[in-house]
């Protein structure tokens, strides 16, 4: 990450600029896209952060390694303003409990919910192999390619599966390109 003052590139890890001093949050649209965890940290005894990877209003998502079970998973933090009090956790738990029986070839399966001191865990598997839809769409703006309508179909049929896949459990299923899996 880029120093706001300096412009020199500051570790992801560091809370301050090794260069100036300055104080290094990154913000997207004013809010921290950092997240409470940092490369490193081994987060609720178990998962070892090794990348930060999305960020978005509802949580900030790493790539860690799960200790325990020896593989690479997402963990998603919920931010504390989304689960402010603890009847608001309880009710996010209650009703995430469908979630654990979900599958799809498309979509990653949540594996379970962990704490870490007051902050709210969504752990799931990390897809290898596939090309998610973000990546996809990324690629084609690069190349000013727009997608044809054969395969425009094809895409628009793998997200209605995903989401009818999902349409029991939640009522969005969190369906957005970086989380649909094209395989």
């Amino acid at each position: 990450m880029l120093c706001p003052r300096c412009g020199s590139e500051a570790p992801d890890w560091a809370d301050q600029c090794d260069n100036c001093g300055f104080a290094v949050v990154e913000t997207k649209s004013g809010v921290d896209v950092r997240g409470p965890f940092r490369v490193g940290d081994v987060v609720a005894e178990r998962y070892d952060v090794r990348e930060r990877a999305l960020s978005g209003a509802l949580y900030w998502t790493y790539l860690a390694l799960d200790q325990e079970e020896e593989r690479l998973v997402s963990v998603r933090a919920v931010r504390p303003t989304i689960l402010p009090r603890r009847e608001d956790h309880e009710a996010f738990v209650e009703s995430s409990e469908a979630l654990f029986g979900l599958s799809h070839p498309a979509v990653a399966r949540p594996l379970r919910l962990d704490r870490d001191g007051q902050t709210t865990l969504v752990v799931s598997e990390r897809v290898t192999g596939g090309l998610h839809l973000r990546s996809l769409i990324d690629l084609r703006r690069q190349d000013a390619r727009a997608f044809s309508a054969q395969e425009a179909i094809a895409i628009l049929t793998l997200g209605a599966e995903a989401l009818d896949g999902t349409r029991d459990i939640s009522p969005h299923g969190d369906r957005r390109p970086e989380c649909l899996i094209l395989r």
